[in-house]
């Protein structure tokens, strides 16, 4: 098999593409409420073109040779060429759509080709055959009037392509072409749709594989909608479809030697039921329609008849054959449907999993939509119809229609690709695994993901990024699941039953099941880790700081463990968490919130719904007894709650219910580790580590922007050990609004993966790993076929290289890292030049390389322009009149405990009398990742900052020197301390009380020259007067030169105009700091009344430029037009001058596609 190459016959191209252009027409037919009418036989057009020739649109809409529509009436002209199927079919098909609604109503089609098959003209002539068919109105209709034209065309400008004798390909530009749905929309209206076709390579516009699955796949999501519960398949079931078409027209008289025998279709489906649903219940339905009533006695008495037009009995035979290979029959169903139904035929065969199909055109169409196994008999005399269809976007087998059997190739097409989505969208599936790989519906699949955390980025966002994250070849995202978001405030406790109250968050971004639906309308699966802890580098790790307040609280324990007497905590056996410690009864609340939540909505994969796993707790190392308990709790909730696929436990202890997983830049070294433990469970990785940066620029990690050709080594290497699960943490990072930023954590998130923060490609990152993932995906099949992963060992060849051979077809060549030039290998007589820490994925039969990790193509672009020059700006200083609250205390109180997660602020005042004529020095107990700013004057200025912008929840003492003072002088200290955010690591099995992620701000003493002035007079004023009204201009005075050292609100406004919508989906507008602000200034965002969360101004030394320099606008706060922004500066600094370079500006970024930027 060859992924990376055009496999396609050239009539094969033929086939697919004149079926393509055919399927626009078809798919409105089902689509609209709109009467059909049939064109008739008398209606004639008066410009015939060549086979090669395509029709101008200017010469429809002159009225010289025209075909017109009746006002209100959808007509389709298809310019295609036939290529063997006929035009019966063709119409056929059009009528079986057509009936999806019950309208019973045809459109007719103009077809003005002439193949090899001669000049097909029948197909008129069958028009008023198929309309009585369906129950329609044949009819024509007097000079109906045409009123618009459309054009589907696959070419970039939209042009339809046509081919002139000796002549090389020319445009038609008539009309503008149009997309899928565009077309759709256009029918609609009563409009005229011109579909081009596609041609061969000579003509121009070869449709490639992807672009044919696309519309196949479109066509198809419509079929299965309309029709949906219109099969014969029984729904609701587990059970394995399989569906058989027996050609019940050969059956006509004179027509019985065409029909394939009928052993071969109880034979087939004999082998598949003891073979592959050996284990499994499975429904076999046969249909078998026909074009008309009588014609034969078995047509006549409603019997299924053989070639020699004999009365056969399909139910017995399949027993008999299925006694003789030694099984029973108990758990298979037998359905037969003669002169059945030709739209509920048609969906039936649709929508099975494995399909035995007959040598028909009508066959061929099932096997082309549908998304399951088709097998076709190899010695039919029409058995070109089934070869010419195949492609990389079809499953077919050719199969014998004697007793011989393959076995392995219906396995290797039973996972073929990478299992989707769509392919069970809609009803109930099961997820489970072996030790090779997960399984959905019962096929082995690669599980190839991203992460997108739902908070972190717009619901604007939410369905373009899921879309590109499906089309670089990913089938599922990875998402956590943010307690702290979705339950900001505490609970009420009732003691009357013990049990607590929530209320929960699902609006806005907090719309987890929308968010989990938008997955699913992308084609993508999902695994939902649900913690409750996260880490995340979100803030405490997702847990909500409320819990600190509840009485006898621990962290990711067993409260009351130590003390001897443990609680029982089994909600799954009460129905309730009465009794439960405290953090236990408040996990199992949230997490049982959340799978009821999923399974409400429908997201689980019992209901059809998207969601495949899940996680209970995060990388929990606590290996103490009480550790050990705990881990084995979550897995009991997580076995025992109503969400019913594998859950899994990442980077550290496993319970028994769940799946380990890895975490870490490369899980190489975890294989044999894993299998030593679980040898039964498949090999998965949560977190390929995309990492992120601090407002440190010396935590700047040497791994934050891994190299294209490290991740893929890793990524190759990982599948070539046999793993078959794998997750880049992240995808796309996103940004951090409010107080959501873990400790000294950035605005922007992991800035270094495959999506930059400013939502745009990461290049050429992005293009190379999606590469990667096609790649694989392509070669699922071969990957799955291997059952045993442990039984591929690597074999040596030379200078350190090792060949890690799946199949005959599929091998990986790795070497490790090491220094030095490319070297040369040699497998099987072919020649290999393999670089230091490099992959190739090969074909060990013809030397093919269809991947090489090391070798990194140019990806696309991004181009940046200024929408706004930010000069003009208002300065007003910050009051502190009251902000969110005051508070008096006998002693400074710890900022948590006052502000929770509302405010990152604090004014404390106090006052002090100087010791002494010189200057003095203050000294606050606190933790990292904080900043002081200190006034002696009673706020007048601060004229003083103590920073920390270490990441963590270590304590520290900040110091500062007070100048000026005089001795037995009475000073108002106003202390204003900002939080950088809390710690997301916390201590696993500690209690809430000794927790040090919770000491923010004055955690103890302070100290003026070594003397305690911590008892006494305390005022707290919780936030910012700007913060309650949402960052208003306050009495705004024109920017001068304002004192830097008074906190300080600035205001602007900017015009942001429409977006003309690009082909990435997303828009990205970002604020760029302006140029020489000092390195300690720093404070909040705020856009139209949404805080945006923290900036800074820290230098990184190895760029010159800020650590974040550009902050992104989301697409929530965005509005077209006119945009307040307010900055607050807690130092005061912000508009450094008013040449350009110390101006901030609005800039908006644009992707380029490779293809396209290559021609800039």
């Amino acid at each position: 098999m060859n992924p990376t190459s055009d496999t396609h016959c050239r009539r094969c191209r033929y086939l697919a593409a004149y079926l393509g252009s055919l399927i626009l027409g078809y798919l409105y037919l089902y689509f609209t409420e709109e009467q059909y009418i049939s064109l008739g036989t008398s209606l004639r057009p008066n410009h015939t073109p060549a086979s090669s020739e395509c029709l101008n649109v200017s010469q429809l809409l002159s009225g010289g040779h025209v075909l017109q529509g009746g006002a209100g009436r959808p007509y389709v002209i298809d310019l295609g060429f036939a290529h063997g199927l006929g035009h019966k079919l063709e119409l056929q098909m059009l009528a079986m759509v057509a009936g999806l609604r019950g309208k019973g109503r045809f459109v007719g089609a103009l077809w003005t080709a002439k193949s090899g098959s001669g000049e097909h003209t029948d197909m008129i002539t069958a028009a008023p055959l198929l309309g009585k068919l369906w129950g329609g109105n044949v009819s024509d209709e007097a000079e109906p009037e045409l009123v618009g034209a459309a054009r589907y065309s696959p070419l970039e400008d939209g042009s339809c392509p046509r081919r002139q004798a000796g002549k090389r390909v020319q445009g038609e530009s008539g009309v503008a072409g149009a997309t899928l749905d565009e077309v759709a929309s256009f029918l609609g209206n009563g409009r005229l749709a011109v579909i081009c076709p596609w041609f061969d390579k000579n003509a121009g516009g070869t449709p490639l594989p992807a672009e044919e699955l696309v519309v196949r796949k479109w066509m198809r999501s419509r079929i299965v909608k309309g029709g949906k519960g219109q099969s014969f398949f029984m729904d609701g079931t587990d059970d394995i479809l399989i569906a058989v078409h027996i050609r019940r027209g050969d059956l006509l008289n004179r027509q019985q030697h065409r029909m394939t025998r009928n052993h071969f279709f109880v034979n087939v489906v004999a082998h598949v039921l003891t073979e592959l649903a050996a284990e499994r219940s499975a429904q076999v339905v046969v249909v078998s329609e026909t074009w008309r009533d009588g014609g034969h006695e078995c047509s006549r008495e409603k019997k299924l008849c053989n070639h020699l037009g004999q009365s056969v009995d399909f139910e017995a035979s399949l027993r008999k054959q299925v006694a003789d290979l030694g099984h029973q029959f108990g758990k298979w169903q037998v359905q037969v449907h003669l002169d059945s139904d030709t739209a509920r035929s048609f969906l039936t065969l649709v929508s099975a999993d494995l399909l035995v199909l007959s040598s028909s055109g009508y066959s061929a169409w099932a096997g082309l939509l549908s998304t399951g196994i088709a097998l076709y008999p190899a010695d039919a005399k029409s058995q070109s119809v089934m070869r010419r269809m195949r492609s990389e976007a079809v499953s077919s087998i050719p199969v014998q229609s004697g007793d011989r059997w393959d076995r392995e190739a219906v396995a290797r097409e039973w996972s073929r690709s990478l299992v989707r989505y769509s392919q069970v969208r809609g009803r109930p599936y099961k997820v489970s695994y072996d030790s090779r790989a997960f399984t959905i519906d019962y096929n082995r699949t690669l599980l190839l993901g991203g992460s997108v955390h739902y908070p972190r980025l717009a619901m604007e966002d939410w369905g373009p990024m899921l879309k590109n994250t499906a089309l670089d070849g990913l089938n599922h995202v990875q998402l956590y699941v943010f307690w702290n978001v979705h339950e900001p405030k505490a609970p009420q406790y009732d003691p009357a039953t013990k049990t607590y109250k929530h209320t929960y968050d699902l609006e806005g971004r907090a719309d987890l099941a929308k968010f989990i639906k938008l997955a699913g309308d992308n084609d993508l699966f999902v695994d939902v880790r649900i913690g409750p802890y996260v880490c995340a580098e979100f803030t405490f790790g997702g847990i909500p700081v409320w819990t600190k307040d509840i009485p006898g609280m621990c962290y990711r324990s067993i409260c009351g463990w130590h003390a001897g007497a443990p609680e029982t905590c089994e909600p799954w056996k009460t129905g309730s968490t009465a009794g439960c410690d405290p953090w236990r009864q408040q996990m199992a609340d949230f997490v049982l919130f959340i799978t009821d939540l999923i399974n409400k909505n429908g997201l689980s994969a019992e209901e059809g719904g998207p969601v495949i796993m899940a996680q209970i707790e995060n990388e929990f190392h606590y290996n103490e007894p009480v550790g050990q308990a705990y881990v084995a709790w979550c897995g009991k909730l997580a076995a025992n709650s109503n969400l019913n696929v594998p859950w899994v436990m990442c980077n550290g202890m496993s319970a028994k219910d769940t799946l380990n997983v890895c975490n870490a830049d490369d899980c190489e070294g975890y294989v044999a580790w894993h299998d030593k433990q679980w040898p039964d469970q498949p090999l998965g990785w949560t977190e390929d580590e995309g990492w992120f940066i601090t407002w440190d620029p010396y935590y700047y990690l040497a791994n934050f922007d891994r190299p294209p050709q490290e991740m893929a080594y890793v990524v190759a290497k990982w599948v070539a050990l046999g793993g078959s699960h794998h997750n880049y943490y992240m995808w796309y990072g996103g940004n951090h609004i409010g107080q959501w930023g873990a400790a000294s954590l950035t605005n922007g998130y992991a800035q270094g993966v495959n999506i930059l923060i400013n939502g745009l490609p990461h290049e050429p990152k992005k293009s190379h790993l999606a590469r990667l993932h096609k790649v694989l995906g392509a070669l699922n099949g071969e990957l799955m076929s291997v059952v045993d992963r442990r039984s591929i060992q690597p074999r040596d060849l030379t200078n350190n290289v090792q060949m890690y051979q799946w199949t005959d077809t599929l091998g990986f060549i790795h070497r490790p890292a090491c220094s030095g030039y490319p070297t040369y290998v040699y497998f099987k007589n072919k020649r290999y030049m393999v670089s230091c820490q490099e992959v190739l994925i090969v074909n060990p039969q013809d030397g093919m390389v269809y991947y090489a990790s090391a070798e990194v193509l140019p990806g696309g672009a991004i181009q940046t322009k200024v929408v706004a020059k930010l000069s003009s700006w208002t300065a007003a200083p910050e009051k502190f009149r009251r902000g969110m609250g005051v508070r008096k205390s006998t002693y400074p109180v710890d900022q948590l405990s006052i502000t929770g997660l509302d405010t990152d602020y604090v004014l404390y005042k106090t006052s002090f009398k100087s010791p002494a004529d010189r200057s003095v020095e203050l000294t606050i107990a606190s933790s990292w990742s904080q900043v002081f700013y200190i006034s002696i004057n009673g706020g007048k200025s601060y004229d003083t900052t103590i920073m920390n912008i270490n990441k963590g929840a270590t304590k520290w003492n900040a110091t500062a020197t007070l100048m000026g003072v005089q001795a037995g002088q009475t000073y108002d200290l106003y202390i204003l301390s900002e939080s950088l955010g809390i710690e997301n690591g916390n201590v696993e099995s500690g209690l809430a009380s000794m927790e040090p992620s919770l000491n923010k701000g004055i955690i103890g003493n302070v100290t003026v020259d070594g003397k305690s002035i911590y008892e006494g007079e305390w005022t707290m004023v919780k936030g910012l007067d700007g913060e309650v009204l949402r960052a208003p201009r306050d009495g705004p005075t024109q920017f001068m030169n304002t004192n830097p050292k008074v906190p300080t609100w600035f205001h602007t406004k900017f015009d942001l105009p429409r977006w003309k919508k690009t082909e990435w989906g997303l828009r990205s507008v970002s604020l760029r700091l302006p140029k020489g602000l000092p390195n300690d200034a720093g404070g909040h965002l705020w856009l139209n009344g949404m805080n945006l969360g923290r900036w800074r101004s820290t230098l990184q030394p190895r760029t010159g430029d800020y650590v974040q320099p550009e902050y992104r606008l989301p697409a929530d706060a965005l509005e077209v037009g006119t945009n307040r922004l307010a900055v607050f500066s807690a130092t005061g600094d912000w508009v450094s001058s008013t040449t350009e370079e110390g101006m901030a500006k609005v800039v908006e970024s644009y992707y380029i596609p490779a293809e396209k930027a290559a021609l800039h």
